[in-house]
């Protein structure tokens, strides 16, 4: 009898023993996040599909779990519950997916999109040649100022005045060449474009006359003359013929 009862302990111990070793993680217990893809890119006002999956501590992927979507970088993006983000303002943005209190975190560039550029000033007048103007470009994603962007420049009149690049893309210096009127024009590199129109009148300071004219009395005299402006330089098309009808007492 006491052997009997022997034997029954150890078999009892050798039970506990092997039900212990078998013993593992849960398999339906999430162990990690996958978010694919884990890096990408996307445009402001643009939308990027992310999916993610839960996993096990196998690594076999566990269906039915709950995936909740979240953002470190509001400022940049929006994610909703399906993982669609939207793309707000450029940057390095972080959008995190998460299940059981496991995540993943996926990096997301985004990139700039100009929706609109604006000149300043829109509409200016320059009253002396070799007046200069600086034009400035003020750029727009959604209603958001945008300091940054590439531009190229031109005039659409070119003898009227000359562009010089004084900076970065978004400034330029017209300075005026001749009369008349031109438009400048910019253009952001994926697309956005506004214009500005430069008009040149240079003001008359004073008549110059040839001093060798000899006019005889009461007898009208034609007079070659030139307007000056008040830079000293001569305005281009000034020249002018008066009649003068000289008198003496």
């Amino acid at each position: 009898m006491p052997r009997q009862t022997g034997l029954a302990v150890l078999l009892t111990a050798a039970v506990s023993l092997t039900c212990g070793e078998g013993a593992g993680p849960d398999p339906n217990a999430v162990a990690g996040v996958v978010i694919t893809p884990g890096t990408g890119s996307l445009d402001t006002g643009d939308s990027l599909q992310l999916s993610a999956v839960a996993r096990n501590a196998d690594g076999t992927n566990l269906s039915g779990k709950v995936i909740v979507w979240s953002t470190l970088d509001a400022s940049l993006v929006d994610v909703g519950n399906s993982g669609l983000v939207h793309g707000r303002f450029p940057g390095l943005a972080r959008v995190v997916a998460t299940s059981e209190q496991r995540s993943d975190t996926a990096s997301l560039q985004v990139i700039p999109k100009i929706n609109r550029i604006v000149i300043t000033p829109t509409l200016d007048t320059l009253t002396s040649l070799f007046d200069v103007v600086t034009l400035s470009v003020h750029a727009f994603i959604d209603s958001q100022p945008y300091r940054g962007g590439s531009y190229g420049w031109d005039v659409t009149n070119a003898p009227v005045g000359q562009l010089t690049a004084t900076g970065p893309d978004s400034l330029r210096t017209f300075q005026a060449l001749a009369n008349g009127a031109t438009f400048v024009r910019a253009f952001e590199s994926r697309g956005a474009r506004d214009s500005a129109r430069i008009v040149v009148q240079q003001r008359v300071a004073f008549i110059l006359a040839p001093q060798s004219t000899r006019m005889l009395r009461s007898r009208p005299a034609s007079l070659a003359t030139r307007a000056q402006a008040s830079s000293t330089r001569s305005a281009p098309g000034s020249r002018a013929t008066e009649q003068v009808i000289a008198s003496y007492t």
